[in-house]
């Protein structure tokens, strides 16, 4: 049970050293990071620690513009969702979800990104996931702005920004860099 414990432990620091790395831009660091920490979730016999890697480094792709390994993650954890299959923490499974409508919302999927976010925003609400909430009504901002209907798509941002500014949530609107520019002059 100790040594459970410890593999935990070691798994989950070489995903902060993952995070680390991946916010000094030092991609080599990054994936060898994930390698040890899959490495030793595969040690440890723990699914729930491997499928957590695999949200990372889903995120990481994404993030670097592998969009073809960040689409079979997405496709895979898609499958596992609608089939009741997911292993992931619901709190996982939350982030999961968001980055899953980031990767559709790449793929021009915005039809299928308005409609996973109509299922997930109330359960947000429910249980005060507020910053869970302002990322996904900026997803939604995007959906709505890439089926060009830019009324629905300024709600969408105005609700965001209503909530991130109650909570101080700023940095959420600049990780989604330039592609909200045009939608935050629309709403000044």
């Amino acid at each position: 049970a100790q040594s459970g414990r410890m593999l935990l432990a070691l798994a989950d620091g070489y995903l902060k050293l993952a995070a680390a790395m991946a916010a000094q831009g030092d991609v080599v660091a990054v994936r060898e990071a994930l390698a040890l920490a899959e490495e030793t979730a595969v040690q440890m016999q723990a699914t729930v620690v491997t499928a957590e890697v695999a949200l990372h480094q889903a995120r990481y792709d994404l993030a670097w513009g592998n969009l073809i390994a960040a689409t079979a993650w997405a496709n895979e954890y898609a499958r596992q969702r609608a089939d009741g299959s997911c292993i992931l923490t619901p709190l996982l499974a939350q982030s999961a979800d968001l980055l899953l409508a980031r990767i559709w919302l790449v793929q021009g999927q915005a039809a299928a990104v308005l409609d996973l976010l109509q299922e997930i925003i109330p359960q947000y609400e429910t249980i005060g996931r507020t910053r869970l909430m302002v990322e996904a009504y900026i997803l939604q901002a995007l959906a709505w702005a890439g089926q060009n209907q830019s009324a629905h798509a300024q709600t969408a941002l105005i609700q965001a920004l209503t909530l991130a500014k109650q909570e101080g949530y700023v940095h959420v609107f600049v990780e989604n860099g330039p592609a909200l520019g045009p939608l935050l002059s629309q709403v000044r």
